[in-house]
């Protein structure tokens, strides 16, 4: 399969891609003045508040981060619609869901999302419904960036392969699979998103307004094999960025560390635990777990637990397994 490069082509192609260098650049200048290792420790202190059934405290914090940084997170502005909504702010809850669609929440799951029922009695969730086609288009003009376009296509690459494994009944097919066909693509995809990272930085949800295109396809490079992982050169130059990403708000620090715990738990056979997201650490693991999750800013293991706990009592969604 031949694959496109990334500044090649037409004279139209070439300058659409040098306005979003231009754009993402200007964008890079911003994230560097503002320090994202602070936005997550103060997201740890508002999840603490809600473990606590404090959602007046976690509205305020939310209020202040949200006033503090240029860009939200998409999850946290689902978040702190919730929790707005609990402590009786309902105009913040709806503000806070308009900006939330901005940066890419879906109307049909704010619709359905039985917490927010109440809400669909005021004038203002009217106004939300009407220029929600509005809201979404905002969003979209991410998704048409040159890099965001690019990352599409080549997710849709990767799953379309991947789909084609499930049809490798044995496991040692499916490894010569992965070993022979897949992975020469994977190694396409990845040295394409390493040009993306050149030129303008890790392309996660800041950037291109998804996150889930970049944590799959690393994850699938990550999960070819033993060998494969052992032999690898290209994720591991890759990782300095990523964490990198993490203190500029280009990238989640949960996308890395499920992207990473698909790396340790292949190349040592599930016998290291990074991260805790693919498996629950032991007792043993936990220690290290939370050290490693620590560090790039990613809640305690076992806050999983206790906030899901508090999801179950008030019908929350926290978005505890898909904070990608």
């Amino acid at each position: 399969m031949v694959y496109v490069e990334l500044i090649i082509g037409s004279r139209n192609r070439v300058l659409m891609w040098l306005c979003a260098l231009a754009f993402l650049l200007g964008a890079r200048v911003v994230n560097a003045q503002q320090d994202y290792r602070h936005y997550h420790q103060q997201v740890l202190k508002v999840e603490d508040q809600i473990m606590l059934e404090n959602f007046d405290s976690a509205t305020v914090l939310y209020h202040a981060l949200f006033s503090e940084y240029e860009f939200v997170f998409q999850r946290d502005w689902w978040v702190g619609a919730q929790c707005a909504f609990i402590s009786g702010e309902d105009e913040l809850a709806l503000k806070w869901l308009e900006l939330g669609m901005k940066a890419g929440l879906e109307w049909r799951e704010i619709k359905d999302f039985s917490l927010f029922r109440p809400l669909k009695k005021i004038d203002d969730w009217k106004s939300l419904e009407k220029e929600k086609a509005d809201y979404r288009r905002e969003y979209e003009t991410k998704l048409d960036s040159p890099p965001a376009r690019k990352m599409e296509a080549m997710f849709r690459e990767d799953q379309a392969l991947a789909f084609k494994s499930l049809f490798r009944f044995s496991e040692n097919k499916r490894n010569k699979f992965a070993e022979e066909v897949f992975a020469i693509q994977s190694e396409k995809h990845l040295q394409e998103i390493q040009k993306i990272i050149d030129l303008v930085g890790v392309p996660g949800e800041r950037m291109v307004g998804e996150s889930i295109w970049l944590s799959v396809m690393l994850s699938h490079h990550n999960g070819i094999s033993q060998d494969y992982s052992e032999k690898d050169t290209l994720y591991l130059k890759m990782k300095p960025e990523l964490l990198q990403a993490i203190q500029v708000g280009f990238l989640s620090p949960y996308v890395y560390g499920w992207v990473e715990d698909w790396y340790w738990s292949v190349l040592t056979q599930g016998a290291e635990n990074a991260y805790g997201m693919l498996n629950a650490p032991d007792k043993v693991q936990q220690a290290e777990v939370n050290i490693n999750r620590g560090r790039v800013g990613m809640r305690p293991w076992e806050n999983e637990k206790r906030l899901n706990q508090v999801e179950r009592k008030y019908g929350l969604d926290l978005k505890l397994t898909r904070d990608l």
